[in-house]
């Protein structure tokens, strides 16, 4: 037998035993293709899985292509072998059959040929493809492997033998066994982690949930020592934890465990392997008291209520992770001392019970999150009921004391007082009253969940109701407008309350420009971003730079009695029209409102 095939078939022995614990199956899939193209002298070779997503064939594994192909570089499938030029790969994924074509004639004859070469650098002068078909369910193909001789005259005329050929069927078998495998754990996984979450759905408190979390996982591991610990400042401090957690807290109640996590991870020494996950994000799954022991940051002891100094205990093992929300570590879930027994025969936690263990911290993370959001939450909704209240009372009594003034001028002079000085009397005082009333408006529409409806509109004809509404409104404003839209083009729009946010654009700009306040109105198309451009601008001072991330914040006021809501809710309506607005003007040239709202194109409005 010649000295490729018998690397071939000790490449398919390795393969064979490297099945039995698969666990990632990409790095398995990498070494079949690897192996296979050294051993075999082919000059690329790769394994496409299916993407039903995508309906694509993606590289997962390759030798001899681009590293970048991998989870990039892909075929389209469809449905019809019969289709000229779809490619051998996909013609061999569609028809389920292996094939091998031994000559550069009979690859370019051949109609699924593409009609080029994928891989730019090379011509293939021999091709050999195999289905990878789901071993319990033989209508199901997961994918291709493939592998090829390149004309190349350095190789001379390597060519691939028929027990090759053989030995390539059979570590497609195993790809294929292997992949199934995956699918069987990841199901089992995805059960497991599915009741996990129904169960942790029942608990409503932080505390709970936590608690349960860490029952879960000593039930599932029988881990001795499972528990949550949450950072708070440069401290990291217990939440929750069972067996001798407990028994710490009662014996020590109103006492804090926690660890100093004020240190630095490029200087630190011996923090603790708890502390130093908090610091630095590392997961941990340590299955030996030698290498627990030999990490630089463990502390050289052991905690004494659970490993008392007469019993010579000693911590077996010890899996770690931080809780972590994007890049933000908020706490760490561990646990230590792995109790061996029938249902647990291995003295460490196996790959299975980590990776639920992972599951398990994000969930924690969430919960914690969630938690500490919705305590902020609370905290704003308190301090922002205060300043509403507060900032109504202040701007009732700065009008209501005229009204009063007006209504005891009508009381005491009605039956001595010309009809016109009343009459003028009286529509002060109903003018007082109406601010007051547009006062308690203003502050429910900013309080009170809004849902507007929608309506389809020619977006010409918005910017000419807005003008006439404008014109009407502040007659003594001069108001330029400037259309550069299509007449075709339609927006969703809720005009009354796009109305208000002009409204409130033109009694900002008076209170800072009183005379010869000028305004202009634009609306210009944005093809690339399919929407359209609503501009108001003025002659004003504009909006100082120090001022420019703060002026849609609620209560965020410059001018003396103002309430800071107008451009809040400004921005609250454009959000339910599902567009945006900025302020893009210039100190000393004037605002410059810009209001993006998506062009309507028939069912749902493109954002």
């Amino acid at each position: 037998m010649a000295i490729r095939e018998q690397e071939i078939i000790s490449a398919l022995k390795e393969a064979s035993i490297a099945l039995v614990e698969v666990r990632d199956i990409d790095i398995l899939l990498q070494r079949i293709v690897k192996i296979c193209v050294s051993s075999a002298n082919a000059s690329r070779g790769a394994i496409l899985l299916y993407d039903k997503t995508k309906d694509s064939l993606v590289m997962r594994a390759e030798k001899g292509y681009t590293p970048d192909y991998r989870f990039t570089a892909s075929y389209e499938v469809g449905n019809d072998p019969n289709k000229p030029r779809i490619g051998l790969t996909t013609y061999v994924f569609l028809t389920k059959k292996g094939l091998h074509l031994k000559s550069i004639e009979e690859i370019e004859k051949h109609p699924a040929f593409l009609g080029k070469y994928v891989h730019e650098r090379a011509r293939a002068k021999e091709w050999a493809g195999f289905p990878l078909i789901n071993p319990d369910n033989k209508k199901e193909t997961f994918g291709i492997f493939k592998v090829a001789i390149d004309e190349d005259k350095e190789k001379g005329n390597i060519t691939f033998s028929e027990t090759e050929i053989t030995i390539f069927k059979e570590l497609a078998n195993i790809a294929s066994k292997a992949i199934s495998i995956s699918q069987q754990r990841q199901n089992i996984l995805n059960k497991e982690i599915g009741s996990i979450i129904d169960v942790l759905a029942e608990e409503i408190t932080l505390e709970g949930k936590l608690r349960k979390i860490v029952e879960i996982f000593k039930e599932i591991s029988n881990a001795e020592a499972p528990s949550i610990w949450i950072v708070e400042g440069n401290k990291l401090r217990l939440a929750e934890g069972i067996e001798y957690y407990d028994r710490r807290k009662a014996q020590d109640a109103g006492v804090k465990y926690e660890y100093n996590l004020s240190f630095d991870p490029n200087e630190a020494k011996k923090v603790g392997l708890t502390a130093w996950i908090a610091k630095t994000g590392e997961k941990m799954n340590i299955k030996f008291n030698e290498e627990l022991e030999s990490h630089p940051q463990h502390r050289g002891e052991y905690d004494p209520i659970n490993y008392p100094d007469k019993s010579k205990k000693r911590c077996n093992s010890f899996i770690g992770a931080p809780l972590q929300i994007g890049n933000q570590i908020i706490g760490v879930i561990k646990a230590d001392n792995k109790v061996t027994d029938d249902s647990h025969p291995d003295p460490f936690f196996t790959e299975e019970e980590a990776e639920i263990f992972y599951y398990l911290a994000i969930i924690a993370a969430i919960s914690i999150k969630i938690d500490q959001i919705s305590q902020e939450r609370q905290r704003s909704i308190q301090d922002a009921s205060k300043m509403i209240i507060m900032s109504v009372s202040h701007r009732l009594r700065s009008i209501l004391p005229v009204a009063e003034s007006y209504l005891s001028y009508i009381k005491e002079n009605k039956e001595n007082v010309d009809k016109t000085n009343l009459n003028y009397a009286a529509e002060k005082a109903l003018e007082s009253f109406q601010s007051a009333m547009n006062i308690i408006s203003e502050y429910e529409d900013f309080v009170k969940p809004q849902e507007i409806k929608l309506d389809i509109q020619v977006a010409k004809d918005v910017i000419k109701a807005i003008y006439e509404y404008l014109r009407s409104s502040f007659p003594e404003v001069l108001i330029e407008i400037v259309s550069k839209v299509k007449e075709e083009v339609k927006i969703k729009v809720n005009l009354d309350k796009i109305k208000e946010v002009f409204n409130s654009f033109v009694r900002d700009s008076k209170k800072m420009k009183e005379e010869e306040l000028q305004i202009e109105l634009v609306m210009i198309s944005d093809e690339e971003s399919k929407a359209i451009k609503l501009i108001y601008g003025d002659n004003g001072p504009g909006v100082p730079q120090k001022y420019k991330d703060k002026i849609f914040a609620p209560f965020f006021t410059t001018t003396l009695g103002g309430a800071g809501l107008g451009l809040t809710i400004a921005k609250q309506i454009i959000t339910l029209h599902k567009g945006k607005i900025e302020e893009n003007g210039e100190e000393g040239k004037g605002v410059r409102f810009e209001i993006t709202l998506p062009i309507y194109k028939g069912g749902n409005v493109n954002v």
